[in-house]
């Protein structure tokens, strides 16, 4: 609307000229109309083309310079519209890379619930009264053979089923499996006894670790496994040959 009125506001001086121009012409030739009568047709066109030549060629000179500054305009809308395209790509960029943060931090909180929900599916094992007798050792006590270990196992999280307790870092060595079906959160401990025949020469001030896999399918009835290491020490309160042991959770499958 702008550019109409500008342009508008350039014509009104360009037509008054224009018009002075044709005034003055016909005033000029009203004073010899009696050449006119006696003119040739070609001495016609040289009046005529002499006549109108500067007023053509001052319309041309503004309508080059109309269209150059048309253009110019254009150019600077054109580069307007470049300006904006590439603000707005830059806000573009500037949402997506706020999405995608949000879309992490969402994908870490769930990441972190089924964590949770996970674990809280697991058992969560405590050992008591934990006791380990040499079935078979030589005179000195220094060589074992066969070793019984017991303890009372107590679940104080999720529900485990299906129980299975083996050796893990003795695998050609047999030991009595002890399986039982069910092993409640906070009930009564389940008492395992278990025997683990290799052969244990004992030094003073060493200890040896017994590594316990325990499988079971948790409260969504997936099969898991937890590694519990039993480190096995020669308890010196004693006056009779005795150990003690501690325990430690060494490794899972969640």
């Amino acid at each position: 609307m702008q550019n109409k009125t500008n342009t508008q506001s350039k014509f009104k001086p360009l037509i008054v000229v224009s018009g002075l121009y044709l005034l003055l012409m016909i005033v000029l030739s009203v004073g010899d109309l009696s050449e006119f009568k006696e003119m040739k047709p070609n001495e016609w066109g040289d009046f005529l083309a002499g006549t109108f030549a500067p007023l053509a060629f001052m319309w041309l000179v503004f309508g080059y310079r109309q269209q150059g500054e048309e253009l110019k305009q254009n150019t600077e809308a054109l580069k307007l519209q470049a300006e904006e395209l590439k603000n707005s790509v830059e806000q573009q960029k500037q949402l997506v890379k706020v999405t995608q943060v949000e879309l992490e931090l969402i994908k870490n909180k769930d990441d972190r619930q089924i964590k949770l929900e996970t674990i809280n599916a697991q058992p969560f094992f405590h050992f008591y009264e934990m006791k380990i007798a040499p079935l078979l050792q030589n005179p000195d006590g220094t060589t074992m053979g066969l070793l019984e270990f017991s303890f009372s196992l107590k679940n104080s999280r999720g529900v485990c089923r299906e129980i299975s307790i083996t050796n893990a870092n003795y695998n050609r060595s047999l030991i009595l499996t002890t399986q039982f079906d069910l092993l409640e959160n906070e009930t009564s401990a389940e008492k395992i006894k278990l025997y683990l025949p290799f052969e244990f020469e004992y030094k003073n001030g060493e200890s040896f670790p017994v590594d316990l896999e325990i499988n079971y399918h948790d409260a969504y009835d997936i099969k898991q496994f937890q590694i519990i290491e039993l480190s096995v020490e020669r308890d010196y309160s004693s006056e009779e040959l005795a150990f003690k042991m501690h325990t430690k959770r060494k490794g899972q499958s969640f």
